[in-house]
């Protein structure tokens, strides 16, 4: 499909590091970048218990700064979703095409416009996995095409359980929105797919994938 063999990935919004882990764990050279110093930290210590050599960087993904420049981009789990305005969604693919080797490629998911309309919407979701509950409210407003969510979780700690309270804000963009913004900021041979296979996306597709590749 693409003929790359990337040694050097970013990975955006990286979390608590789990993707960064894995892929550390099959031989690439890996930074993590994220802007919570809490999900970074987790990330550092699960690097730690697993003999990973990761930089992780505490910064914005819209103005990220690297070392040098990388064989290849990753933002995994909708990362993209959280960067709720346009133009800062403009900026970070600029500044991932500033830092991506000559033919170099990028890879992101998104939760689809239909996922947020259809499945997340104004819903309501309740887990109970025993030692940790949790209750999910979204609120989605149409006209922004932004979905709020009101996560409460229950965890057992010690003899009771501890509440902690959480809101995040994700925003959906069309297909031909992020191929728009993805060409303005200069990558080519763009392409989409449902994901976790190699077929287009349909009208019901909840999460989608994008690869693009900068110009050698």
């Amino acid at each position: 499909m693409y003929d790359v063999n990337p040694s050097s990935i970013v990975d955006l919004a990286c979390g608590t590091g789990s993707v960064t882990t894995i892929m550390a764990g099959r031989g690439f050279d890996m930074t993590g970048v994220d802007i919570s110093s809490e999900m970074l930290s987790m990330a550092y210590n699960k690097a730690m218990r697993e003999n990973a050599d990761i930089l992780y960087l505490n910064q914005d993904i819209c103005a990220f700064e690297l070392y040098g420049t990388v064989d290849a981009a990753i933002c995994c789990l909708d990362g993209i979703n959280y960067l709720t305005d346009k133009k800062n969604l403009r900026k970070c693919f600029q500044n991932l095409h500033l830092y991506l080797n000559p033919g170099g490629l990028l890879i992101f998911d998104i939760n689809t416009l239909f996922k947020y309309e259809n499945i997340l919407s104004n819903n309501a979701f309740v887990y109970d996995y025993g030692d940790l509950f949790c209750i999910w409210q979204n609120t989605y407003d149409t006209r922004l095409k932004t979905c709020i969510f009101d996560i409460t979780v229950f965890s057992e700690e010690g003899t009771g359980f501890c509440r902690y309270d959480e809101r995040q804000t994700q925003r959906a963009y069309e297909m031909e929105e992020l191929i728009s913004l993805l060409s303005e900021a200069g990558f080519g041979d763009i392409r989409v797919f449902n994901a976790f296979t190699p077929h287009e996306p349909e009208k019901t597709s909840e999460r989608i994938f994008f690869a693009a590749r900068k110009s050698k």
